[in-house]
């Protein structure tokens, strides 16, 4: 096993600037390791994809499918989410995980929130009046940040 825990199936780049079409990744039949216990699928993968599916049976790198605009991907191989300090790297990435964050178990933090708040206005509030565990983390404007959990 590498030392970054990535197998060798897919590192890096699956399915970068995928436009249509249906990938699915999976590690070979007789493989002796659980899918959902080895990222198979790395950095990078589905970046910048227009349209199109990713199916992938095992866990996923952790910048996976960003600046992704339209194409879809299923991991398969994750009990559940965990909480995590994450970041925001755009606005819809933001919203993203903002919603994975609501799911996930545990406590979630996530910096970077002026693009998410650029783009829903009273976010913190309206998610709070749904049941939502979440409160604003205040300090300098670019250093807000979001506390889910």
């Amino acid at each position: 096993m590498p030392k970054d825990g990535v197998l060798p199936f897919f590192k890096q780049g699956l399915g970068k600037g995928l436009s249509g079409g249906k990938l699915i990744l999976y590690p070979p039949r007789n493989s002796a390791f659980q899918p959902g216990e080895h990222i198979i699928a790395g950095n990078a993968d589905l970046y910048g994809a227009a349209s199109g599916q990713a199916f992938i049976n095992g866990m996923a790198g952790e910048r996976f499918c960003v600046r992704n605009s339209g194409a879809s991907a299923v991991v398969e191989g994750v009990d559940h989410l965990v909480g995590a300090p994450i970041q925001a790297s755009d606005l819809r990435a933001g919203a993203a995980l903002v919603i994975a964050a609501l799911a996930a178990r545990g406590q979630s933090e996530i910096s970077c929130v002026h693009y998410i708040e650029r783009g829903y206005e009273n976010l913190v509030e309206k998610l709070r009046g749904l049941g939502a565990s979440i409160r604003a983390v205040e300090e300098l404007e670019e250093r807000r940040r979001l506390s889910l959990g």
